[in-house]
């Protein structure tokens, strides 16, 4: 049950991943090098700070804080549901906000199949 939902994660990262448009800037992030493992503290929490704020930070409205390893850890699968929607979506994330990029979705993809390390 566990390798299908992440198969599932991932194939809807890729899907998401191609559907994004490349003219949207991406932020100023450290991209990381193809042979370099994904962290959460190095990678995935300078993107959320970027792009999650201010509703799932320290001091946002949002119950779940995205600055937290565990918080994300447990809750990626629902967090990689809601980016992936389109804008006009209800449920979609970051809320009011623009659609992640293709190299913000695959950052997260990589995160995901590196196993999701904290440091």
């Amino acid at each position: 049950m566990k390798t299908y939902k992440f198969i599932s994660v991932l194939a809807s990262i890729m899907v998401a991943a191609m559907a994004c448009s490349k003219n949207n800037p991406a932020p100023n992030l450290e991209v990381a090098a193809p042979d370099k493992v994904i962290t959460f503290d190095k990678h995935i929490k300078p993107l959320f700070a970027d792009r999650c704020a201010p509703c799932h930070l320290a001091g946002g409205d949002r119950v779940n804080k995205y600055d937290d390893y565990k918080t994300v850890s447990t809750l990626i699968t629902g967090i990689v549901g809601r980016i992936i929607k389109q804008p006009t979506d209800a449920l979609f994330m970051p809320k009011n906000g623009r659609k992640l990029t293709e190299s913000e979705m695959l950052l997260i993809n990589r995160w995901i199949a590196d196993g999701q390390l904290e440091k």
